[in-house]
């Protein structure tokens, strides 16, 4: 995850949007590893009534 967040520096985000589907990593450190991202998005999948389990 380190390496593709470096790479993601390299990226011109100023007209793009970032959404992060990741789990255990918090949107501060996507920030802090990316420093260019102003756009993001963090989505969290409801897998509750899939599995029908918390």
């Amino acid at each position: 995850m380190v390496e593709l967040l470096v790479a993601l520096k390299n990226i011109n985000w100023h007209y793009k949007l970032f959404i992060s589907i990741t789990a255990g990593i918090f949107v501060a450190y996507l920030c802090e590893m990316t420093v260019a991202l102003f756009n993001l998005i963090r989505v969290m999948p409801n897998t509750f009534p899939l599995v029908r389990k918390n």
